[in-house]
């Protein structure tokens, strides 16, 4: 007899073909017989309705919140389309006013019946032009209500102040968010999977609708993120609470963060711990890839950051060091995020910087060297006129020859230079890629800055990710990223505050039998602690639930 396997929903607020995490666990769990749909929001990048993976797993996108946008969007358009109204009648009394009071006192000119219709038709062309702009205003946010609503998208210079109003009519009119409860509920699930706060009122909806078990997966620790607002803060504390009041079982990624939840939230079911592990498939034959992309030498040191670009993650500082590094060393960013064009910005400066140097120091031995003898030449010359009579031989343009060639010749050496970067930006790249991707680094960074619980306790993916390509640490010198570096030998911690130029020669003083023995490490830990722990963790859950 054939058991039908049982349905899970995964729920989670982003576009998911990025999420590490999200996708190893759905994929784990089908593989066991589990069959999972996780159901995500659309962003500028994916919006698609429905990927297939496998048999037991699918990616459903849904446009969330949009609904509310669009409502938002008629409701600004009218707001527009009658303040530029009531603004057009206000102008058209005053010219009335004007017009009769200046009849009043020149009756010779008194034209009432055409000063009026005048006025009347100032007035219906103004109307006019108000309702078209207004329906274009409407067009314009209605068309864009999606990208406006997607919380992966950095704030836009032409959206901010939109998605601000957005958001306040959101809090004014609660009108209700049904996408994703309703993608949920149309597959009747036996388990709802809430990964990260910002999901578990949706879960919740569907535990009441549907008798279903929640598992609460807490990736972070919601109310001390780095990038959130007091507002948003206080806003995920209320949410940790319903969470801690409904939540049936409970994962989070390490120790620290599960003592956090147990002393704060203790009505939380005890946490299993599945850390941001990756899978791990063996010693990787780099082919050059990311040497390629980022336009450098193949000699060249990579010092690599990958993930996403946030603010408080360090990367200013990081940014910086290039401007001590020697020419064995290179800095890439490989990610996405909303601080990449600041980011862009920062190392474009940089470059232009070290650029300028370069020509100052390179040209200068030929100025000297060249520019000197020819003015000795030209000097000589000068004095004795009648070179050839008193011995003289006369000027010639041999050295001046000599000096713009080899200073023609520098000039095109600066010219390559100039494509010789010691920064470079590369876009993220699938998951399933990643490793062959990665493993062109030396030394892989996670340089975050220790602005509350969250950051201190972190354990990202990027601390098995690195390993995983045989890459080691410079991390952070906090608890739980310094478990794992000091105690498996895997790398080295950042001394804090962050020095750029102290930072920069730590690294070049790292040499390559240092870097050999760390990246043999490496593939020691991720032997030891990878994805197939974690794995087995879940399904053990998963089959405990009842």
């Amino acid at each position: 007899m054939n058991v039908k396997p049982k349905k899970v929903v995964s729920l989670v607020l982003n576009s998911v073909m990025h999420d590490a995490r999200v996708l190893k666990q759905a994929e784990s769990l089908s593989n066991n017989g589990y069959d999972v749909t996780i159901i995500g929001v659309k962003d500028n990048k994916r919006s698609f309705d429905l990927k297939r993976l496998s048999e037991n797993l699918s990616i459903q996108l849904v446009a969330w919140k949009s609904q509310q946008y669009k409502v938002a969007s008629l409701l600004i358009a009218g707001f527009y389309g009658v303040f530029l109204c009531l603004s057009a009648i206000f102008l058209t009394l005053i010219l009335t006013q004007i017009s009769f009071e200046s009849n009043v006192l020149n009756p010779s000119k008194l034209n009432l019946n055409w000063d009026f219709i005048a006025i009347i038709g100032t007035f219906v062309f103004v109307v006019f032009l108000v309702t078209i702009k207004a329906l274009r205003v409407y067009r314009k946010i209605n068309g864009n209500a999606v990208r406006y609503a997607s919380l992966e998208l950095g704030a836009k210079d032409d959206s901010s102040i939109l998605k601000y109003i957005f958001d306040l009519l959101d809090s004014i009119i609660s009108i209700r968010n049904n996408e994703l409860f309703e993608a949920a509920l149309k597959l009747s699930p036996d388990i709802v999977h809430c990964h990260d706060v910002h999901t578990i009122n949706i879960g919740v909806r569907l535990k009441n609708k549907l008798g279903i078990k929640i598992i609460y997966d807490a990736h972070e620790i919601y109310e001390e993120i780095a990038q959130g607002s007091e507002k948003q803060k206080l806003e995920n504390e209320k949410k940790q609470k319903i969470a801690e009041d409904n939540a049936d079982y409970f994962i989070t990624i390490n120790e620290s963060i599960a003592n956090y939840y147990s002393n704060k939230y203790p009505r939380l079911p005890k946490a299993t711990i599945l850390k941001n592990a990756c899978k791990f498939n063996g010693i990787i034959d780099y082919d050059g890839r990311l040497h390629e992309e980022a336009n450098l030498p193949r000699d060249t040191k990579i010092i690599l950051f990958q993930g996403g670009f946030a603010k408080a993650r360090g990367l200013f500082d990081l940014i910086k060091i290039a401007k001590f590094l020697n020419d064995d060393w290179a800095l890439v960013f490989m990610g996405w995020g909303n601080i990449e064009e600041e980011l862009k910005e920062v190392g474009s400066s940089i470059e232009n910087e070290l650029i300028n140097k370069r020509i100052d120091s390179d040209l200068l031995p030929y100025k000297e060297k060249y520019l000197g003898s020819v003015l000795n030449e030209l000097e000589t010359s000068i004095v004795n006129k009648d070179s050839k009579k008193d011995g003289h031989q006369p000027y010639t343009l041999g050295t001046y020859d000599s000096f713009t060639s080899n200073y023609h010749k520098t000039l095109s050496q600066l010219e390559n230079l100039k494509s010789k970067k010691r920064i470079a930006f590369l876009p993220g790249v699938p998951q399933n890629e990643l490793t062959k991707w990665t493993a062109g680094a030396s030394l892989g960074v996670i340089p975050y800055e220790n602005i509350g619980l969250n950051h201190f306790y972190c354990t990202p993916n990027k601390l098995w990710e690195y390993p995983n390509a045989g890459v080691p640490i410079l991390a952070s010198p906090y608890p739980e990223m310094q478990k794992i570096v000091e105690g498996h030998d895997v790398g080295w911690l950042i001394e804090e505050p962050i020095s750029p130029r102290t930072l920069a020669e730590f690294i070049m003083e790292i040499d390559d039998e240092e870097l050999r023995l760390k990246k043999e490490n490496c593939y020691k830990f991720i032997e030891s602690d990878n994805w197939s722990v974690y794995s087995e963790r879940l399904i053990e859950l998963y089959r405990n639930i009842k």
